[in-house]
């Protein structure tokens, strides 16, 4: 089967790890994959997977990217002739929506998160024939925000690939390349966009704390966007207070195992709190930021204790959920992606 697959970009991001994956697994099962998007860091492997990537740029929603993007999306699935497009977001979904009937394609739509609803944007969605949902809450988004069929939605997974986060991978690379000793690391990955770096904000705006509390420690924040520079320069700015370099960004980079296996605690949102918890390092997924300054406060001073961390967070707060690795063998994780 051919499949083509239409997104935004390939820069760092949960929705764009699960696209990759998903990706390489199909054409390792033996089915022809395309890929359309603006491009990013996982190009290169995706290429090197064998998988063909087309330059359409879908991240944008200007009248004149999008009708470029329809364009080229037409002149490219006449020529592939996919037997199914895979859309992912919602600019990409409605482009491919607005051909499906010209070109007659079967089309199916993956939602990977919940977005601010409004008149104009509302209408603009198409979710496809069938739709994919990642989790429970994301599926009932669909049904009462867009009026979904509930029957027409299939929950899948934020699928970890369990061989590439191991704690068999060594972070020692990482820590090298940046310094980081044997300081206590706290680490967090995502897309730093407007809508996506509040997490990344806090941990800066936190870093005089942190460092009062659990002198040493130092903040590893791996993405990039289009507020990186702007962060990069609190970043700095918060380190020329401190004197010390406690705030490192990486920039985008796609050995996110490696990141993750370089620190001690991960603060992450959605798929990457997964993936730092198989990677063997404690792990909290933000449900609600504000509660982050107290829970980050009890960790630090754990670790510069040298107590166990696990033993200074609630493991089921209301606000948080940290997941220890060590307390749960690989069956029990592959058993809790599945759920």
């Amino acid at each position: 089967m051919k499949i083509f697959m239409a997104t935004m970009g390939l820069g760092i991001g949960g929705a764009e790890t699960h696209i990759v994956e998903l990706a390489k697994e199909l054409k390792a099962r033996g089915h022809e994959v395309v890929i359309a998007s603006n491009g990013g860091v996982y190009v290169a492997e995706v290429e090197a997977a064998g998988i063909r990537h087309y330059a359409v740029p879908m991240h944008r929603r200007s009248v004149g990217d999008m009708l470029r993007s329809r364009t080229l999306l037409r002149r490219i699935l006449r020529e592939e002739r996919p037997d199914i497009v895979h859309a992912h977001a919602r600019i990409p979904a409605f482009l491919c929506g607005t051909l499906q009937r010209e070109l007659g394609f079967p089309f199916v739509t993956s939602c990977h998160g919940v977005f601010q609803v409004s008149g104009m944007l509302k209408l603009l969605s198409n979710w496809g024939q069938r739709t994919l949902a990642v989790s429970e809450d994301i599926r009932d988004y669909l049904i009462q925000e867009y009026g979904v069929p509930a029957g027409h939605i299939t929950l899948t997974i934020n699928g970890i690939d369990t061989e590439k986060f191991s704690p068999g991978v060594s972070g020692e690379a990482v820590r090298e390349e940046f310094c980081l000793g044997d300081d206590p690391v706290i680490g967090h990955v995502s897309r730093l966009d407007q809508a996506s770096s509040l997490a990344a904000r806090q941990l800066i705006e936190l870093a005089p704390q942190l460092d009062r509390a659990a002198p040493g420690v130092r903040i590893l924040i791996t993405g990039g966007g289009d507020v990186f520079e702007e962060l990069d320069r609190q970043a700095q700015e918060v380190n020329l207070k401190l004197g010390r370099p406690c705030v490192v960004l990486t920039g985008p980079r796609t050995d996110i195992n490696v990141v993750a296996a370089a620190c001690d605690l991960f603060v992450g949102v959605s798929r990457s709190a997964l993936e730092a918890m198989a990677a063997g390092t404690l792990s909290g997924t933000v449900q609600n930021a504000k509660e982050m300054p107290q829970v980050l406060m009890d960790l630090a001073l754990s670790l510069y204790a040298g107590e166990d961390p696990a033993q200074a967070a609630d493991l089921t707060a209301e606000h948080y959920v940290w997941l220890p690795y060590r307390e749960v063998n690989r069956e029990n994780f592959r058993s809790f992606q599945e759920e």
